[in-house]
């Protein structure tokens, strides 16, 4: 019968197993996941910005058409 795994889980970049207790196998990894965290709300905030401005386009012209 194979022995149990200590408590662990995976590192959230790479998934290596690493302590139960960290997010990160390495502080490469921390700043990889941090600079993909940014571009990806960077990316966001660009959504939300053209769907108010779409939005906004699209009421205007219904008060002028309709």
């Amino acid at each position: 019968m194979p022995e149990p795994l200590p408590p662990h889980t995976h590192c959230r970049v790479c998934d290596a197993p690493i302590p139960d207790t960290e997010s990160f196998c390495s502080d490469e990894c921390k700043a990889t996941y941090d600079q993909k965290a940014k571009k990806s709300r960077r990316t966001m905030l660009y959504f939300y910005a053209a769907a108010i401005v779409l939005i906004v386009v699209v009421a205007i012209v219904s008060f002028f058409i309709g």
